[in-house]
């Protein structure tokens, strides 16, 4: 696959989508094209006092699926908010506390000292309650169908003022998530690696600022020295894989596109179906093939229809 296939992509998403707040641009979609079967831990907000209500379940789809502020994290320190996957239960718990409790108040600090305050208050009701949350979570889990529970996820909801208000509606939570698409293209493995006044890999185009970590693709991995070139330097991966502030960003839209709308299945084998326009930045031309492949229903049973429409494309 050819990055600037991806960023070409990433440019059409970005220009249908140009009014989304910088949050929305990274939240990604927990089970893209299914039904998220999402189980929300309840809390309420009573005269200033925070208190656990209990478990209530929602669907999730593409259209609703950005408030619920999902944005996957690392296989150490979890996901990025409190909207995770279900799994392991004592595991992801922990993990919610002692990481994502501790970037949130890291910066709500920065936003305001009520938010700060609010949230300081709901992690400690969060950790007195822990035990009847898990129980809690638990019973609801195998109260799913087979099915849900390939696609259930769980999240933090608040009642205040008698309106629910989901993780996307605070201001920390929007941060948050905008900060780590950002920054995960420069630090990664506790390693900063940016350039300055050199020329994007993709773009081709001479940038004062470049980074060291943007391909959202695992082609190209850092975690361990010995598979970096240069020396295993993975400060200077800048210089092995340079990419721009607006390339990151259109390959990260342009990796969501594709995840979500050209993956296809062969035998049980997954692969990409990734236009590339001859000339670059051919909008009109990709949105036209874009919107041709997601016609085809790539089933055995319409092989001969298939054939068809890809030979005339």
């Amino acid at each position: 696959m050819q990055d600037r296939s991806i960023t070409d992509i990433g440019k059409l998403v970005f220009k249908k989508n140009a009014k989304l707040k910088p949050f929305e641009l990274f939240t990604e979609d927990l089970f893209p094209n299914k039904v998220c079967k999402m189980l929300l831990i309840e809390f309420g907000e009573d005269q200033g006092e925070i208190y656990f209500k209990g478990i209530d379940h929602v669907n999730v789809n593409e259209k609703n699926y950005s408030q619920y502020a999902y944005r996957k994290g690392s296989a150490r320190g979890g996901d990025v908010t409190f909207t995770t996957k279900f799994g392991d239960l004592d595991k992801k718990l922990t993990t919610l506390v002692n990481v994502q409790f501790q970037n949130l108040l890291d910066i709500a600090k920065k936003v305001s000292e009520k938010e700060y305050t609010f949230f300081k208050m709901w992690k400690q009701v969060f950790i007195d309650n822990l035990k009847i949350i898990k129980t809690s979570l638990q019973e609801a889990y195998e109260g799913l169908t087979k099915e849900e529970k390939l696609r259930s996820a769980y999240s933090l909801s608040i009642d205040v003022d008698h309106s629910r208000k989901l993780l996307s509606q605070f201001e920390s939570i929007q941060m948050l998530i905008a900060n780590d698409g950002i920054s995960g293209n420069y630090k990664k493995c506790g390693v900063i690696s940016k350039g300055e006044n050199s020329a994007c890999s993709i773009c081709l185009n001479e940038r004062p600022l470049l980074y060291g970590f943007g391909s959202p693709f695992k082609y190209s991995t850092v975690d361990k020295k010995g598979t970096v070139s240069g020396f295993f330097n993975q400060k200077n991966n800048w210089v092995n894989y340079p990419i721009c502030e607006s390339c990151a960003l259109e390959m990260e839209l342009g990796k969501n596109y594709i995840t979500k709308y050209l993956t296809q299945y062969f035998f049980g084998k997954k692969y990409y179906l990734v236009p590339k326009t001859i000339l670059p930045n051919d909008l009109k031309s990709l949105n036209k093939a874009l919107t041709f492949f997601n016609d085809l229903d790539y089933h055995i049973k319409n092989s001969k229809e298939i054939s068809d429409k890809e030979d005339y494309l």
